[in-house]
């Protein structure tokens, strides 16, 4: 096992197994898209042979705020634990002191998006998302989730495979309109490139209160941009507040 804590990078090699966990970019530090680094929120990466998870991600549906990137890396337990939280706020009318009766406020910035709503002034009524991820095994690879927030929050798990396997498992479905996307609804399902098998799972269901659907965020989606990784995906949803084990061997 390697550990640069310079980078928050975690890099386990078990025979042809080859796990890594990633926790460097540099979002947290500044809030905002300003590197190539700050883009790819991938926080995971499996290898067994030639069968390869590319990407792990995940996407809590809060204030369009978009994926989890990770602002730590820490051992515990035996493991890595990954944690971040994210804040955003309800925006009340503004005091009486600071309305203009040609209704022409400053354009500002409330951490989302740049409006004429004179945020700086406008009491907020705060609400905060705090996913953590704890990797506690090598031997395979496990991560354990919990995610906290004020109210139910739809969210989803990204696994992206790369291209040249088979998907099997009883419990995947297509999700309608995405190419080579699926949802793993229950039980486990694999992936295979020849004599090499990635298995992984369980599945958590399915329904309207927690979509198959993986939300980039308003920094990307007002410009129609996208995070969609090249592969084959694999969705497991869920809604906070949530604790999930997710196994991969």
């Amino acid at each position: 096992m390697h550990h640069d804590p310079d980078c928050r990078l975690v890099r386990v090699r078990r025979g042809t197994r080859t796990a890594t966990v990633f926790a460097g970019t540099d979002f947290p530090e500044v809030r905002a898209i300003s590197s190539g680094l700050s883009t790819n929120p991938t926080f995971f990466k499996m290898r067994k042979g030639a069968a390869i998870l590319d990407s792990l991600r995940l996407s809590p549906q809060f204030f369009s705020l978009g994926h989890f990137r990770a602002e730590g890396l820490e051992p515990v337990d035996g493991g890595w634990r990954l944690h971040a939280e994210v804040r955003a706020a309800f925006h009340q009318p503004l005091p009486p002191q600071h309305r203009r009766p040609d209704g022409d406020y400053p354009l500002s910035n409330d951490g989302r998006f740049w409006s004429a709503m004179d945020f700086p002034h406008r009491p907020k009524e705060w609400r905060t998302c705090a996913p953590r991820y704890w990797c506690v095994k090598y031997a395979a690879a496990a991560g354990n989730w919990t995610s906290t927030s004020p109210g139910p929050v739809p969210l989803a798990l990204e696994l992206c495979f790369r291209r040249g396997g088979t998907l099997t498992g009883d419990g995947l479905e297509p999700v309608a309109g995405q190419t080579d996307t699926y949802q793993l609804v229950s039980g486990e399902a694999a992936y295979t490139v020849g004599d090499d098998r990635i298995e992984f799972g369980p599945g958590n269901g399915k329904g309207g209160k927690q979509p198959p659907v993986v939300e980039p965020g308003e920094r990307y989606s007002w410009m129609n941009g996208s995070l969609t990784p090249d592969g084959i995906r694999v969705l497991i949803t869920g809604r906070s507040p949530l604790a999930y084990r997710l196994t991969l061997r």
